[in-house]
């Protein structure tokens, strides 16, 4: 059986990589000391300046407060001086509005084949002016892979992507590569329609207080830029489809 990489495991359930957590919390305690003895800094700047100078510490490993002391050297200065203990916070709803998704289209309940007449009579009806973007991501016989299908100029692009991917994680980078490519074309409306509900089940449930992945976190800043830009949709859409049936087929 193969073995899953380390940073997959760190994506799929949304940790921080395990150095950048130590790293934050060391600078957290450096904090923490200082607040409460001022001359801690000297000691441990000091210990920095001597482990990057002197034979002693040349064939040692930097004791790992000394190390964190230079990541936060530059604002000592001003946390000195506003002499406020700083406070590490993430604020996700000032870094992310709001964006539109549709999880529960009309034309679902039908079957085949006028479900697809439907669906175009819908999209035809409701984002006339809007540039239309399939997406669609697959793991089919070991391999990963997504693709993203442009309506308006048939045009097709395809990722091939880590085998150890799972079909969710080939959707949602899906999607990303969709809102980049809308960020690149001029036009000014786009929809991006995937057959994939959880994923824009999951964009459009963003919880701001939980773990994200890191390919969450990335799809989320892709559509603030997005909503900057331009406006941006977000779409599910049945895979019975004509269009999503041949996006699905450049996948892999």
């Amino acid at each position: 059986m193969k073995s899953t990489p380390i940073c997959v495991l760190l994506s799929e359930t949304g940790e921080i990589p395990l150095h950048f957590r130590a790293k934050l919390l060391g600078i957290k305690f450096i904090l923490q000391l200082c607040s409460k003895n001022s001359s801690t800094y000297s000691d441990l700047y000091n210990l920095s300046i001597m482990n990057l100078t002197t034979s002693f510490w040349k064939n040692r490993k930097c004791f790992p407060l000394a190390d964190y002391m230079l990541e936060i050297k530059d604002a000592w200065p001003s946390i000195i001086t506003s002499n406020v203990h700083p406070n590490f916070s993430t604020n996700y709803w000032s870094l992310f509005p709001r964006f539109e998704t549709n999880l529960d289209p009309p034309f679902n309940h039908y079957e085949e084949p006028e479900i697809e007449y439907q669906f175009n009579a819908f999209i035809h009806r409701n984002f006339e002016n809007h540039r239309k973007i399939y997406t669609d991501g697959s793991v089919i016989n070991g391999q990963a892979g997504c693709a993203i299908y442009d309506s308006k100029v048939s045009h097709e692009i395809t990722y091939k992507l880590p085998d150890l991917f799972s079909t969710y994680t080939c959707e949602k980078i899906a999607v990303i590569e969709a809102i980049k490519y809308a960020n690149r074309v001029q036009d000014q409306n786009f929809v991006i329609i995937s057959d994939c509900r959880s994923v824009i089940q999951k964009i459009s449930n963003f919880k701001f207080t939980s773990a994200n992945s890191h390919i969450l976190i990335e799809a989320m800043k892709q559509l603030s830029i997005a909503q900057e830009l331009k406006k941006t949709l977000l779409y599910y859409g049945s895979d019975h489809t004509k269009e999503l049936e041949a996006t699905r087929s450049l996948t892999v």
